[in-house]
Formats: structure tokens, sequence, C-alpha cells
């Protein structure tokens, strides 16, 4: 019986019909029973696709905009794929880019050890619920996972041929340009770049690739008639409030649910969101900021040290690819329930690559998705009006749980940069 449980866990077939199953699961859901978490695609995303004629002046481009310019192309897609249903045309999409990346992530069949990852990421959106495929950072993960599985068929190579090895360890320029092409839907994957930066001349070609990579990028943005605003959404978050479902705002939450310190939650008309006011909240909103930066410097700084000892290439590249998103998501005062989906791509890249001691990260990371479903939007109404006990406390745990996660995640980050040699590595990878 294990047997043919573990050959019907490997099949390709199995995973594909798995896929659509899953998506026309999570669609039904948000057209009945979580209507809120499709709010996005039908109220922001259609009515934007609907407003493109050709001589406006197009968000990002030539109009300031909170997205990156190249959130046009699924937007436009999802327009032009079925042109009388949005929502429907979306979800297909989606589908269909998950469809590729976890194909690509599993060499269609020819890579099983890469298969726990995939079902991996298949749970993980179930949790998540339709927010998982109903924004724009599903989109850049469906990218992200492309870059993955890069990752992945060069460490597959090594596992072969120690000679080709040696020159293709730190030659992930495909997993570059992917992760830089997910950076300009949604900024998160740059955490995976800097994850991947090597050092020597692989990171002078690196430089270049994403180099390269942004200038055709910005290109296509001024033939376009890009100016300024193609960098406009920089600083849109800038002068944003504290959302209330990001960690750094839960201490607000537990101080309204407790009625001190004249903490509150507010709905933002302009931003269309909920944010948390009282004493200090504004000035913790202006310097997170900073302190999403000197998050990001510590992290950048151990894995300088990490290369520097020597660490494994790939152990290295999943833990700094998880600590960099942790920073992301933990130090972010926005903390939309949809910015769960960026832990999914180191998850999956230390899975499929066979990680020893990854469990901690899996069940941690399938948990989040779980909570954070139940914060939103299953809660979400007895949490932003009436600061409900429950959903106050499910919504403290996720955040617990996100910031123990990144502690968790930068001991593992230390330690390589101290005695990495004698730390557990992974298992081989066979295609």
């Amino acid at each position: 019986m294990k047997h043919y449980l573990r050959v019907f866990s490997k099949n390709i077939y199995v995973l594909v019909a798995v896929v659509v199953a899953v998506h026309a699961l999570l669609n039904m859901l948000g057209n009945t029973l979580e209507r809120d978490a499709i709010g996005d695609v039908v109220n922001v995303y259609a009515p934007w696709a609907d407003s493109i004629h050709p001589h406006t002046k197009w968000l990002g481009v030539a109009a300031p905009w909170v997205y990156p310019f190249v959130a046009w192309v699924p937007i436009l897609i999802a327009h032009w794929l079925l042109p009388f249903d949005y929502l429907k045309s979306w979800v297909v999409m989606a589908t269909l880019l998950n469809l590729i990346a976890v194909g690509q992530l599993v060499a269609w069949g020819r890579r099983p050890a890469a298969f726990k990852a995939a079902w991996f990421y298949l749970l993980f959106l179930a949790l998540l619920g339709p927010v998982a495929i109903t924004r724009l950072d599903g989109i850049s993960a469906s990218l992200a996972i492309l870059g993955i599985a890069g990752i992945v068929t060069v460490a597959a190579t090594a596992d072969r041929a120690a000679g080709i090895a040696a020159r293709a360890s730190g030659s992930f320029s495909i997993s570059i340009v992917w992760f830089t092409l997910a950076a300009w839907l949604k900024v998160w994957p740059l955490a995976l770049v800097l994850a991947v930066l090597q050092k020597g001349r692989n990171f002078r070609k690196q430089l270049f690739v994403i180099g390269a990579t942004c200038a055709g990028i910005l290109g296509v943005g001024v033939l376009l008639g890009g100016d300024a605003n193609l960098f406009s959404f920089i600083t849109m978050q800038s002068d944003r409030g504290l959302q209330v479902e990001s960690p750094v705002a839960g201490i607000w939450v537990f101080l309204a649910f407790f009625r001190l310190n004249n903490a509150l939650i507010y709905f933002d008309e302009p931003l269309m969101t909920y944010q948390v006011s009282g004493d200090g909240a504004k000035l913790v909103a202006s310097l997170m900021t900073l302190a999403l930066a000197a998050a990001i410097s510590i992290t950048a700084w151990l894995i300088f040290k990490a290369l520097r000892a020597g660490a494994d290439t790939y152990r290295l590249i999943a833990l700094a690819s998880l600590t960099a998103t942790l920073d992301l998501i933990v130090f972010n005062k926005v903390g939309s329930p949809q910015y769960q989906l960026w832990l999914a791509a180191p998850v999956m890249l230390g899975l499929a690559l066979g990680l020893k001691n990854w469990r901690k990260p899996t069940v941690a990371v399938l948990s989040l998705g779980l909570l954070t479903q139940l914060v939103y939007p299953i809660f979400y109404v007895d949490l932003v009006s009436g600061l409900a006990p429950g959903a106050v406390l499910i919504l403290g745990l996720r955040n617990l749980l996100l910031i123990a996660l990144l502690v968790w995640a930068n001991v593992q980050l230390g330690k390589l940069g101290k005695h990495s040699r004698t730390l557990p590595r992974r298992a081989s990878i066979r295609n």
C-alpha cells in the first residue's frame, strides 16, 4: 500500500489534476463563502483594466501607482483572456501559471524528489484560501517558483557530476532573471535575489544579469512614455500608517482590545484598508522603513559571514531567502494577508533540495496559512468592527508565529557563518 501511495504522490498527472482541483475549490470558496477575498480582482484590477484607452496616462508609467508598472501585464492578460468574466479569467491565468511553475519544479515528473515541495505548495494555497490566487502576489509567487526550479536544476546537475558542480554552483542566471521579473510585479522577490548572490566572479556576473534585466524592463517603460513615475511605487507606501494585520500593529490591536493608550482600529478611505491609531502609532509607522532596512542589513551580514565560512551553497540560499522574506513581512507596516504567499518559495526550495531539519519552517508556514485565512476573511469583520476576543487571539498567534520563525531563521543562518561544515546539509537530488 505504501508503495502505491509513493507512486501516486509522484505522478505528474495526479499533480496536474490536484492543481486544477485546488484552484477550482478556491474559486468556488471565493464566489460563495469568502467574497471579500476576491475583492481586489473584481473591485480594483477589473476597473483598472477597463480604464485603459489609447490616450490615457498609464498608472505606474506616466502617473503614480502603488505597484511597479509591470503589474499591468497580468491585469491586462486577465482582461483579454476571457473578456466576459474578469474573475474567471484571473483564476484561469493563476491556475495555468501555478501549473507551469510546479510542473517545472518537478521537471514534469522527472524529478521525484521535488514533488514534496509541489504538494506543500498546493496544501499551503488551500490553507491560505482564495486570497492565495486572487492577488498580484500570487502571480509573483508563480514566477518566483520558476526561479526556484532553476536552482533545483543546478543542484541536481551538481549531484550527477562534481566537475559540472564546481562551475555551476554559483551560476543561477536564469533564476535571477525570474526573481527580478517577479520583483517588478511585487517587490518581495528581491529577498530571493539577495539570497542567491554569490561571491567572486559569480557575484559580478549576477549583478550584470540583474542590471540587464532591470534595464530591459525600464526600457520598455520608457518606450511606453514612462517618466519618474516608473519608480512611484517606492514612495507611495511611505506615508501610510500601520495596517491592522501587520505584526507591529498587533501592539495597538491588543491595546484597543483593553481600551488603553487611545488605541483604536479605523478605516482609511483613500487606501481602502483598516489601520490602527493610538499613542505612539504614528511615530512607529514612520520608523518602520528604517527598521526594515536594518533587518535586511543584518541578514545581508549573516549571508556574507556564511559565504566567508564556506557554507553549503544550497542550504545558505534556502535559509537566506527565508530570513530575508520574513524580514519583509515582520517589519512591514502593511501586512496584507496575501503577503504570507511570499514564504512559499523559500520553503519549497528547502523541500526540493532535500534539506535536513526543514520540518519546522514547513509546518510553521502551513500554520501561518491557516491562521491567516482565519484572520482574513473568516473573522475579519469580527476583528475590525468588534475586536472579538477570538479574532484578536488568532491574529496575535499568527504574528507571534511569524516572529518566532524569523528568530529561528536568523539563528540558523548565523550558525552557517560559525561552523557551517559541521551542520547537516541536504540529501542528494536525482532527476
